[in-house]
């Protein structure tokens, strides 16, 4: 099928601007798609389609960045016009759906109120992330967590405890992007192979020392020796672990680049599940024995 844009004569030269946005749209990262498009009269001489950079907790939130993605091309295409000696004398309109977005873009006071969003556990949560509280019932508690400073309960496996603090444990996290955890490693402790499909991680180490790694998808493992101030990232998605190494119990803080990173444990995403054990040697290649009691250790069935 053949497409084209057809320009016809106009009297002005005064362009316009149309902006949309869908709401996480993605389905892997659950993001939101910016669009908009710019014509003289009929014809289109500008337009975008393009993800964007941050998760929108509505879709309000999702249609005012994508207004603003607008109005940032609109000032350039204005500069360009002007250096083309095709000055626009009058206000370039932008045509926006959302109501909402109107009323935030009209209104600096409502603007100011969304400098954060806390998650309303009363409201439904959509796979965007939680709704926002509304302002006038915003506390302080709801911005600050107590509780990082004792340990997570310890396994008897991997000697090992994990305290997080994600937006379901502190809702001032929502929509921010950010999150927290603590990881206490006793002696011959580890963290085991693990993914957190939701987002980055900065890991830190504040005592004793590890030895820690990831996988890339080309199969390349990157791994070192991290002491007392070291730090090492770990990419979104990617199988890492942490292993205790040295006589002193290890202690390490994890940031991670999403209020909700979410983690899957290898073993446990292998051995935990009801799927049979004929089909699970056939995909891991171990015999049936070995499948048994992996199951058998880590609570599976079928």
């Amino acid at each position: 099928m053949d497409y084209d844009i057809k320009f016809s004569q106009v009297q002005s030269f005064n362009f316009h601007g149309f902006s949309d946005s869908d709401w996480a749209g993605c389905v892997d990262d659950m993001r939101s798609t910016s669009s908009y498009c710019f014509n003289f009269g009929f014809g289109v001489f500008s337009w975008s389609s393009k993800k964007q950079e941050v998760m929108a907790q509505s879709t309000t939130k999702a249609e005012y960045i994508a207004a603003v993605v607008v109005v940032n091309q609109t000032l350039w295409l204005r500069k360009l016009l002007t250096d083309l000696d095709i000055k626009q004398e009058v206000s370039t309109q932008v045509f926006e759906d959302n109501q909402a977005t109107i009323s935030i873009a009209n209104d600096p006071v409502f603007h100011a109120a969304k400098d954060f969003c806390v998650a309303d556990f009363k409201a439904t949560q959509g796979l965007a992330g939680y709704q926002c509280k509304v302002p006038e019932e915003v506390v302080v508690d709801d911005l600050v967590y107590s509780g990082l400073n004792v340990a997570g309960n310890f396994s008897d496996i991997p000697k090992s405890a994990i305290n997080a603090v994600f937006v379901d444990q502190l809702p001032g996290l929502n929509g921010l992007g950010l999150s927290m955890a603590r990881l206490d490693l006793s002696l011959g402790g580890v963290i085991p192979m693990h993914s957190h499909p939701g987002g980055s991680e900065v890991l830190l180490v504040t005592q004793g020392s590890i030895i820690a790694g990831f996988i890339s998808s080309n199969n390349i493992a990157y791994m070192k020796t991290l002491k007392k101030g070291d730090i090492m990232v770990f990419p979104k998605g990617l199988l890492h672990f942490q292993v205790k190494s040295g006589p002193v119990p290890a202690l390490l803080w994890s940031s991670f680049s999403s209020s909700n990173p979410g983690q899957q444990v290898l073993s446990n995403a292998l051995f935990s599940n009801n799927l049979a054990s004929e089909l699970i040697e056939k995909v891991t290649f171990l015999d049936e024995l070995e499948v048994e009691k992996l199951k058998v250790l880590f609570g599976g069935s079928g």
